[in-house]
Formats: C-alpha cells, structure tokens, sequence
C-alpha cells in the first residue's frame, strides 16, 4: 500500500568524499513510482567547483497513476480514475477497485479490464460526497480514499486523504456613492 508521496526525497548537505567518490544511503524512498534526480557538488579546497546529475527510476510491474480532485466539496459528485500501467511482457486480467469513506460510489465499485503487455488503460470511478455528520467540524472532515489495481501475481495499491469542504456561494456588495458637489 503506497501513502507517502513527496516532492523531496532525501537532503543530505555535507557528503564525504574520497578519491573523487560519494556513497549516499537513504534510508527510504516514497512511495513515489516516477524518475527521482542525484544531483550534487562538490567544492575543493581551492574553490574548484563540480557538479554530477545522475537519475534513476522507480516502477512496478503493474502501477497506478491516480486522478484524484484536490479537494471534495459536500453533495456534489466528482470523477476518481486512474491510469493503470502494465510494465510487465504479459497481458493480464486486472481488478481495479475503490474504497472511500465520506464518499459514495456512485457506479462501478470494482472495474475488470484486460491490458496488453507493456500498455496502459484508464479506469473512472464516479462518486457522490455525502453530507457531514453533526458530530464533526468542517477541519475534521476527510474522505481517504484507496484505489487497487490487481492480477492474480501483481499489486499495486495507494491511499490518499482529501478534504470536503461546505458548500458556499460567495456574496458580494457593491455601493454607489454619488455626490452632487
């Protein structure tokens, strides 16, 4: 179940260096599937400068690429989908699924589909945002949501948590001041 996504995923602002060479372990990447970027420098101590980019990426067999609003706003109804990505050299017969709480889905709870080998397909989710129980604040209120993809041998799962927020329709007043002077 990948839940921690981020921007940044290790900072380390001194690195030893020896003969020209740098070992850097970090202790854990996020659960980001994308292409994640070294970049480094090194300054001698006769201030000459060099710098090294190095990339590598982060990929499962099968995996999601979500599709998810920002936020969620209280009866209205809203698209969840994701693209699903089959990495691997064999076609497969997937089970795509969402959970949510606050949230009802509306149709297809679980969708089957059937993607070739190294392709990809879209699944959508529609939902509908149920009223806020009395017995929470609206800072409290919070929908996680959790979309799978699985084959009978590949997984891949992510969980995210969205706010939902009142409905509002903001109100503007305008004055006309007229003077005669």
């Amino acid at each position: 179940l990948r839940t921690e996504f981020k921007k940044l995923a290790f900072y380390k602002w001194v690195v030893k260096v020896v003969n020209w060479k740098a070992t850097i372990n970090v202790p854990k990447l996020p659960d980001n599937l994308t292409t994640w970027i070294i970049k480094g420098y090194t300054i001698t101590p006769d201030t000459k400068v060099w710098s090294f980019q190095k990339d590598f990426k982060v990929q499962k067999q099968l995996n999601l690429l979500p599709s998810i609003p920002r936020f969620f706003i209280v009866w209205d109804e809203a698209e969840i989908s994701a693209i699903v990505v089959n990495n691997s050299n064999q076609d497969l017969d997937i089970k795509s699924t969402l959970e949510a709480d606050n949230l009802e889905i509306i149709w297809e709870q679980f969708i089957l589909i059937n993607i070739k080998a190294n392709s990809q397909d879209l699944v959508s989710f529609k939902v509908k945002i149920k009223d806020k129980p009395k017995d929470i604040s609206w800072n409290e209120y919070k929908t996680t949501i959790m979309i799978k993809a699985e084959s009978w041998n590949l997984l891949d799962s992510l969980q995210v948590e969205k706010n939902i927020i009142a409905y509002s329709t903001p109100e503007y007043t305008c004055l006309l001041y007229t003077s005669d002077a």
